[in-house]
């Protein structure tokens, strides 16, 4: 299922939820508390299956393998993801600023939101194992980068030649920052690095 398809299906139709899917995303959710309390390195089905109040092998019938269940909650991190930042981008008043608070939520977004945060560094760990991770990565990776085009597009003060170049770019620069400030100490006022990685993007393209 593609991701718009599986974005359509979280939000629009809820009320067909079968009980087999109803099942699977409670236990999806169960394991997601047990990995942001003990790490993904001990989460079992057993630990699932104990908390959930079911059998391993019902958990076994959803999620054959660990990994799937990162893939069945990326698709409702990315929404969450999708809200904060748009969330930011409601207070702007002009393209420029509306791009500036797209950079600082997906920048921010990461260490905000601890639990999903988590989900989402293991989802790139599989992404670098899995082709079907890969796959949904790219995906996702195509839709940011669709969005920020447009962005560029509207703020630029002259006309972009090479706008998907330049978008995929700003996509990579945001990736790679809000990972940075995630995962490593000693970093500087994470304020200022965020100015500064905005003002390289908006200086690089022209805002």
């Amino acid at each position: 299922m593609k991701y718009d398809e599986q974005v359509k299906k979280v939000l629009f139709e809820k009320t067909k939820v079968t009980k087999g899917e109803r099942t699977k995303n409670i236990l999806a959710q169960i394991a997601k508390e047990l990995i942001c309390e003990d790490g993904f390195e001990n989460l079992t089905f057993e630990s699932v299956a104990l908390r959930a109040k079911v059998t391993r092998q019902l958990v076994q019938k959803y999620f054959p393998e660990r990994s799937l269940i990162i893939a069945e909650l990326v698709p409702a991190i990315r929404l969450a993801y999708q809200e904060y930042v748009l969330a930011r981008m409601a207070k702007a008043t002009t393209p420029k600023e509306m791009f500036k608070e797209y950079c600082f939520g997906a920048m921010e977004w990461i260490n905000q939101s601890s639990q999903e945060s988590k989900i989402w560094t293991l989802f790139y760990h599989y992404c670098s194992r899995s082709e079907n991770f890969k796959s949904l990565n790219t995906e996702l990776v195509g839709l940011g980068t669709a969005r920020i085009k447009e962005m560029i597009r509207y703020c630029s003060k002259s006309e972009v030649t090479d706008l998907e170049n330049r978008a995929q770019i700003v996509q990579m620069l945001l990736t790679g920052a809000g990972i940075s400030m995630a995962t490593q100490t000693g970093l500087s006022d994470t304020k200022d690095l965020k100015e500064q990685v905005w003002k390289t993007i908006s200086d690089w393209i022209g805002a």
